[in-house]
Parts: structure tokens; sequence; C-alpha cells
């Protein structure tokens, strides 16, 4: 069985078996060093069982033993020797060092710091350790310490691509997203043919909205590596992401007729669908995501939205409500729930769903916007002009707002107040068809042309 264990030289061997206090452990390390030569592990690893005989607690002996077992033993076996070449030389570097790569393929990252620890106090040049380490610091969430790791190895060896990957990841958990693709950019440097720095860099795009240059590098590292289809889906969801609804389907598609399908994949055509407004078959689509992967609120979230546009609002409460099961902070659920009950007129219901939402997302415009609407509902109109005041503290640039809450000041006698926000929203780029609506309603009120405000303000 390969381990991937690191060779050793047939010099150093020799240099050891001249160190050698033992005839008979000499010549038996001498006749192993020149069955290593000749590849034959088995006869090499006879000759070392032999040589322990006589020198049980011979650390060195220990770890030329694993070695060799590397070569065709078992993963235990291999562990056995170099824990053995430990417990008799507990700074071993070399017994560390294996012992620590073994470990990490076993996920076990703390008992591979520890080892690499003891390493890295000997020699502190070997950047491999300190790339070893700062993958098993990021594994358990020790970003900070993974990317100081990484910038030793770098500082070390700065021709290793593989060193910038690692630290672009640490750096994406830190949100230090520029730097992150700075490496990503280097590592691509190293190596142009590195799918998967282009696919990483594309990540890194995506969260910094620069869709384009998002949807490039899924495309370059899909260019070499055209058979993977994560690369293809993660490029449908920028697609949709880029408002390229059609491409997005294609690409989605495409993996589901592979048979690599999965909850993701359903759920982002159904997306895409969705904001195709085909809601029909964004809602089969949050099916087979949902039956993939039944504990992903957002799954449910999405469904419920789709029932609301369809106006099957006890369809979109049963999703609602499991989606909260599973996530009660999931604020949209309790706004989705929230515009259900105001199209049925259940509007004091509606408002504590509002209320829950806020009270999760405090900052989002949107909630208040809408609880601003239903209050105008219910004639509550101080509340209402609260709200569409919330609205513009949250979004300052947000033309709606002011042309809500320009009406709503008129109905409270705030005149002043009312041509403020009108003046503001044509500054910020108000049409002047709207401008000139919600004038016409404030005349309106004023001349007492309406029954009730309720008929006149329209959700902008």
């Amino acid at each position: 069985m390969d381990m991937n264990l690191q060779k050793v030289s047939l010099v150093v061997l020799i240099l050891f078996v001249l160190s050698c206090g033992s005839s008979e452990v000499e010549e038996h390390l001498s006749k192993a060093g020149d069955f290593r030569s000749q590849g034959e592990w088995q006869k090499e690893i006879e000759q070392y069982e032999l040589a322990l005989g006589s020198d049980k607690t011979n650390a060195e002996i220990w770890y030329l033993k694993a070695i060799a077992l590397g070569e065709i033993g078992s993963e235990e076996d291999v562990l056995l020797s170099l824990n053995n070449a430990i417990k008799y030389d507990g700074n071993h570097v070399g017994a560390r060092y294996e012992r620590a790569r073994i470990r990490w393929q076993s996920g076990l990252a703390i008992e591979v710091i520890e080892d690499l620890n003891v390493v890295l106090d000997f020699n502190s040049s070997n950047s491999e350790a300190f790339h070893l380490r700062g993958r098993a610091y990021g594994s358990i969430g020790e970003h900070s310490l993974a990317i100081q790791d990484l910038g030793f190895a770098i500082n070390l060896n700065s021709s290793n691509k593989e060193y910038y990957l690692t630290r672009a990841t640490a750096k994406i958990k830190t949100d230090q997203i520029i730097s992150a693709r700075d490496d990503l950019s280097k590592a691509i440097e190293l190596d142009p043919s590195c799918a998967i720095a282009y696919y990483n860099r594309a990540g890194v795009y995506a969260l910094l909205e620069e869709v384009d240059l998002s949807l490039n590098d899924y495309s370059v590292a899909l260019d070499k590596d055209p058979e993977n289809k994560i690369y293809l889906r993660d490029r449908g969801v920028a697609s949709r992401l880029a408002g390229k609804l059609d491409n997005a389907i294609n690409d989605l598609t495409e993996v589901i007729d592979a048979g690599l399908g999965d909850g993701i994949t359903y759920f982002e055509r159904g997306n895409s669908y969705y904001e195709k407004n085909e809601i029909g078959l964004a809602i089969l689509d949050y099916d087979q995501a949902i039956m993939l992967a039944p504990d992903i609120a957002d799954y449910y979230l999405n469904r419920g939205h789709a029932w609301n546009d369809l106006g099957q609002y006890d369809r979109s409460f049963d999703d609602y409500d499991v989606s909260l099961t599973l996530n009660p902070q999931l604020d949209e659920a309790y706004g989705g729930k929230g515009i259900a009950l105001a199209f049925m007129g259940l509007y004091d219901q509606a408002v504590q769903e509002f209320d829950q939402a806020i009270r999760i997302s405090p900052g989002y415009t949107s909630y208040y916007m809408d609880r601003g609407q239903i209050f105008v509902r219910m004639q509550l109109y101080e509340k209402a002009y609260a709200d569409f005041g919330e609205a513009i503290r949250t979004f300052p640039q947000y033309v709606p707002a002011y042309l809500n809450r320009a009406i709503v000041a008129s109905v409270l006698g705030f005149d002043d107040q009312s041509e403020s926000d009108l003046i503001v929203a044509e500054e910020l780029g108000a049409s002047k068809v709207s401008l000139n609506d919600v004038r016409k309603r404030i005349g309106d009120i004023k001349m007492s042309k309406v029954a009730s405000v309720d008929e006149e303000i329209q959700f902008y």
C-alpha cells in the first residue's frame, strides 16, 4: 500500500549504518539498504525486524521500518511503527511528520497540530509542515492561525500554488475577500492550467458581485475540466445572479440530465424559473429539492413564496411554518406570512408577522415598507408614517419610501414634509409619471375627493 511516505535515500541509510554500535544491527541495516535499492520491500522490512530484535528501542529503525511499510503495508502497521519510533524518541522529526500526514487523512486535526508543533520546533524551514499545520488549523476554524502558517510556508517556498490556494480559502473564511482573490490569481500565475484556482476565484468574484468576471472564471475552469458538474452547476447559479436565466437553466438542466442533480441544483433551477415567472416549473423543482434534502429551510421558504404568488395561501403557510421549524430565525418566512395575511385582509395578523421579521432583521427596508402599507390599509397613518421613515433610514436612496411617506404626510397635515419628500424623490430619480400621480393623489386628498386614503396609495 503506497502511503506516499517520505523516501529515505541510501546515502542517509548508509550513514546511519556506520553510526550503529552493533555489528549485527549494522549487517541487518546494510542488507535492508540493498533490498530497498532493489525495491524488495518485504525483505527490507524483515531486516529491520531482525535489527529490532537486537535493538528494540532504536527509534530510527522503527522509523525506517515505517517508511518501508508505507510501500506495501497497511496504514495501521505504518502507524504502529511510527508510534514506536516516537515512543523511544519523542522528538523524532521524521516520525512526527509522517504520523501527522497519516493523521490528517483520518481527520485528526488536533493530533496533526501536536505532531507538527514538534517538527517545526526542530525544523522551522519545513514549508510542507507549515502548510499541513495551516490546513489543520483551518479545519478546526482557526483561520487566522492558518493564514499565519501559510504565510510562513509561502516565505519559504513562494512557487507552490497549493500554499496560495489553501491560504485563499482561509482568507475567505475571515472575510479577506480581496486578498483571497490575489492569492488565487497568484496560484493561476504559477499554474495557468489549474482549474480549481479559476473555480475558487470565480466564487470570490461572485462574493465581490463581479458577475461577469465570475462567469468568465467558471467558464475557464470548465474548459480545463469539462466533466466537472460542480463547476457547471455553480456557473448556472452565477448566471442566475447575473440575470441570464436561460443560461442558468441550460447549465443546471445539463447537470440534472447527467444524473447529478442534488437539492441545490433543483433549488437553483427552481429559482431561475421563479425569476422568469414560470411559477409552476419553479414549484416542481422546489418539490424535487425538498425530496432530496428535506431539512433545508430555504427550500420550503422559496416554495412558500411561489404558492403566495399563485394565491394558494394555505400551502404557503404550511411551507413557511416548516421553514421556521427548521430555522426559527428565518425572517423572510415571517415576511412571507405577513404578505399572505395582508392579501387575505387579515391585517392585524399580518402586522404581527412583520413585527417578528423586523425583530430578527431590523435593518431590512422591505419589512418597514410592507408593514407601513398595511398600516395605511388599517388607516393607522401615524404608524405608516413612522414605518416609511424607518424605510428611508435603512435605505436613504429608496424612492418608493419617499413617495409613500409624502402621501401619508399629507393625510396627517405635514405639508412641508410631504413636499420635501417629493423633492428628494425627484432628486433621486423618481419618474415624472410617479411624481405627477402622487401629486394628484395628494390634491385629491386635500380636496376631500376620496373617502379614504387606503384606496389611493399604491405599493410603490
